[in-house]
Parts: C-alpha cells; structure tokens; sequence
C-alpha cells in the first residue's frame, strides 16, 4: 500500500503510559496543514517499523516520535532496508531527547517548523560491531549511566518517579573496575581503573538537553570520550560542561577526540538510552551518515 502523505510518524502506542498516540494527534489537529500532509504508523519493534518502511513511497519523510531510542531504532530500520539516504524527523516526545535537542528540535515548535521546513542537514553516526546495537547517535557508556538506566528499566513499572529515585540511589556513589575503552589505538581506560563513568559521545548535548560538549561538532568526522573516576568529576561535568583548553586538574574528566575506538567490558552499557549488554566491540565515525531535519533559525509553528 502506497500513501500520498509526506510525513509518516512513526509512534509505540505504549509509550508515556500509553499517551504518545492522543498527544500526537492532539499536536497536528492544531496544525492542519501539517496533518493533511501525515499518517501514523503504530510500531512496537525494529521488524514493525522495516515492515512498515516497505510499505511508503520513496518521498516519504519518517518521524521518530519519542526520545532517543525511537530515533535509533528508526534509522537503524532504514539502513537495514537499504534506505539510508532518506531524511528522518524527530517530534521530541520521549524522556531525555538529547539527540533532538542537539539538532535544535528539543522543543515541540521547533520540531514542527523542521517538519515543515524540509530543512536537511547530515551528521556523523557511530557505526559499532555490538550486535544488539549496531549504531548510536548520542552515545555509548558504561559505569553509572548504564547501571543507572539497567536498574531504572527494573523498577520504572511500580512508578516512574520512585523507580529513577531508587535507581539513582543505588547507583549514584558506586565506581568499578573492568572497563577497557582504546581510542584510535591508544589506551584510554584500563581494566584494572577504577571509573565512575566513560563512554563515547557524538553530540554537543547530553542528559535532558544539557550542552556538555559546547564545541562539539556532530557532522565533523570526530567524536569525544569522557571518563570521570569519581562521582564528583561527573556530575560537575555534568552540570558544568566540559571545558576545551583548561588545565588539567585532579577534578578533571580525561576527555580525547577519536575517529576508531575499542570497548571491552562485562558491565551493562548503555546506548542511546537503551541498556544492551557488554562485551567486546569496535566503534567508528561513519562521516555525514545521517540526513535529519532541522529546523530554520527564528522560526516554530506554534
């Protein structure tokens, strides 16, 4: 079946407690123009989303509408069905939408003025060897992020609030070793550290729309890795940013550009939002992979 429609979204209609699908609809009744010119495709998984794919017209633009592991599941569906040219859209109705907010899509207007906009822009992804996530557009980390959300997918059913706070509590404080992380061929972090938290990162904004890496630049063939030894380290560079050109102190993060990386680690990780489990893998930048789009400066439709 071939749709005339310009905007597909592509929705899990269990998401937000069930809510994604009304909110969505609830957002383009506003706008019909906007409206006139979509359909919404209710997906659950990977396999729904390719099957779906094969079913639109080649002009169709795809709509992630969720946080970061909807974008990275819709993306991964196109590449796997061959169809990795094509631009993708994001509404940012998820938790975190750090991808979306690192586009400048963050906000609702935002995002609908780049629906309507066609406004295309291509960036880097991370292409890894990992077979459960295959490729990351914000991030990959192992230490308190992973073992954060590893816990937060457990407890998050009694309710969402009591499970992050019951997660961040058993979390928070906690270092660990068994960590290797190797960046264009050097040693970045050793098994035998202890670390609170290292990863990977492609983007300039981070943990809710938060701009950690200021000079990042995700369309420039390079990526950051952050490793923090204490909780202190991380959460100031949290809170903070990371600062280029400082000197280096004892409560400074250990930062590097890399191109080809390495990890190695029997501790969840986490990529994109998403808990996957650890092992052995080799990451790189795939240079302007990625088509998104993009909103014009000034400009939201209310």
């Amino acid at each position: 079946m071939q749709t005339p429609h310009r905007l597909v979204f592509f929705a899990n209609p269990g998401a937000r407690e069930g809510r994604v699908i009304s909110r969505l609809h609830a957002v383009l009744k506003k706008i019909p123009a906007l409206a006139e010119q979509s359909e919404t495709v209710c997906v659950r998984s990977g396999d729904e989303i390719r099957s779906a794919l094969r079913q639109i017209r080649d002009d169709a633009i795809s709509v992630a509408v969720g946080g970061d592991g909807t974008i990275n599941m819709l993306v991964r569906a196109l590449r796997e069905e061959n169809m990795r040219a094509r631009p993708v859209g994001v509404l940012p109705f998820g938790t975190g939408n750090a991808f979306a907010h690192a586009i400048g899509v963050g906000k609702i207007p935002r995002a609908l003025a780049a629906l309507a906009s066609r406004e295309v822009r291509s960036l880097d992804l991370m292409i890894t060897t990992h077979p459960e996530a295959p490729i990351a557009l914000v991030s990959i980390s192992a230490g308190f992020e992973s073992k954060f959300l590893w816990h937060y997918a457990n407890w998050r059913k009694w309710t969402p609030l009591g499970g992050g706070l019951m997660s961040f509590v058993r979390t928070s404080a906690s270092t660990c070793k068994s960590i290797m992380l190797t960046c264009d061929d050097t040693p970045f972090v050793t098994a035998d550290e202890r670390i609170y938290n290292a990863g990977l990162y492609n983007m300039p904004c981070y943990a809710f729309g938060r701009t950690v890496f200021p000079n990042a630049d995700p369309a420039d063939g390079l990526a950051y890795a952050l490793a923090c030894s204490s909780t202190w380290i991380y959460w100031k560079t949290l809170l903070q940013g990371y600062r280029e050109n400082q000197p280096a102190t004892a409560s400074s993060p250990r930062t590097q550009s890399w191109h080809n990386a390495y990890i190695e680690t029997n501790h969840p990780l986490q990529v994109d939002g998403e808990v996957v489990t650890g092992g052995a893998f080799h990451v790189h930048i795939e240079s302007k992979a990625l088509h998104v789009l993009v909103a014009p400066k000034q400009r939201e439709i209310a």
